[in-house]
């Protein structure tokens, strides 16, 4: 096919990512997971192009950025899609534009990250032509379609935010008792969270605030524990930094977990101390799926807000270790408050966020 139309047979759809199953990927590799699973309830052919993890019964294509175009086209060529969809990375999307030039698709790109600096005149045109040949382009939150614009000097026509979903998980009584026993957490210990805060720059520095909070609130709390899971390339300096704050016999760092919502029940208080404008975090909507009171920073522009309503489902701070003090010690002497804001974050999870929704969404372009 030399255009943009397609006969009428059941959608195969191709998904190009850097980041897949048993990868580094975080919140990407979690987004995608549930979004595939989902769409292979609903019958569709998903084959899934990635550059890192592990997963033998979908494509993986090593190489470098540079290689990774030309083998993901010529994987693309076997498949024969009728639909791509191309996450994140000019490298994921090069392959599908040079696909639909040549054989005619459905191009839908996904922007999953932000840029902290203006991005070079060059390297802005070259992403601008190649958006320019999709079908769609949609953004994981109003905050990241706005950081893209600035970054890269680009205007989208009739952009989409498709927020992620969320899926709540349980935790056994012998599940929390063995995460107790093996992290030496003591019953009466007041449990703050932080989730998967280890493989990225920005929710490091966001860590390392929570635990410069920590030496004003233990002084009164001797009990308090600040749980840190995740086992990103962040995780010896957040080691480091705990102990030169000397608050290492009061942070636990976990490594990464097989159920996250083990920690998350036992908590007391979640914390999302982002420090990037945009996107709005798997961590966060499962922190409010099981009604847990969150405390999330606020900075202009960012994605959280779009989720987190001050005061109604969670609380807004300054990312300033004073701040987030005050606020923990707020919702420890105030039980109410931490109840309503729980309800009404649990309410908003469920009522707004679900894969089988975001998975809809996805259909309806593909289609």
């Amino acid at each position: 096919y030399l255009n943009d139309k397609q006969p009428d047979l059941p959608l195969r759809v191709a998904i190009i990512t850097k980041y897949w199953k048993n990868s580094s990927g975080g919140g990407i590799k979690t987004y995608l997971i549930n979004m595939v699973d989902h769409l292979e309830k609903q019958n569709i052919d998903v084959r899934v192009l990635f550059n890192q993890g592990f997963d033998t019964s979908q494509i993986k294509l090593s190489g470098s950025r540079f290689l990774f175009p030309i083998m993901a086209f010529c994987a693309l060529r076997r498949i024969r899609p009728n639909v791509i969809h191309s996450q994140s990375d000019w490298h994921c999307l090069l392959p599908g534009v040079m696909y639909k030039l040549i054989y005619g698709c459905n191009l839908i790109h996904t922007f999953r990250t932000e840029s902290d600096t203006k991005l070079p005149l060059i390297y802005s045109l070259f992403v601008s032509a190649l958006v320019g040949r999709c079908n769609h382009v949609t953004f994981v939150s109003q905050g990241l379609q706005y950081n893209v614009q600035e970054s890269c000097g680009l205007q989208f026509k009739d952009p989409m935010i498709t927020y992620p979903g969320v899926a709540s998980m349980d935790a056994s009584a012998e599940e929390l008792a063995d995460f107790r026993f093996k992290q030496k957490i003591k019953e009466n210990d007041i449990i703050l969270l932080i989730q998967g805060f280890t493989s990225n720059k920005l929710k490091s520095e966001g860590a390392k605030i929570v635990i410069q909070s920590l030496v004003h609130l233990v002084r009164k709390n001797p009990n308090m524990v600040l749980i840190i899971t995740g086992g990103g390339i962040y995780l010896p300096e957040l080691k480091e930094y705990a102990n030169h704050c000397t608050m290492n016999s009061n942070v636990i760092f976990t490594g990464d977990l097989a159920n996250p919502f083990v920690p998350l029940h036992l908590c007391d208080i979640f914390l999302f101390p982002w420090l990037g404008k945009s996107g709005v975090g798997n961590a966060l909507l499962e922190a409010m799926s099981v009604g847990k009171p969150i405390i999330a920073t606020s900075v202009n522009g960012q994605g959280v807000a779009e989720v987190i309503t001050d005061n109604k489902n969670g609380i807004l701070v300054e990312p300033d270790p004073e701040s987030i003090a005050r606020t923990i010690e707020l919702l420890l002497s105030n039980k109410d408050l931490c109840a309503m804001l729980g309800e009404n974050a649990k309410k908003d999870a469920h009522d707004m966020y679900s894969w089988e929704k975001c998975a809809e969404t996805f259909l309806e372009l593909y289609s």
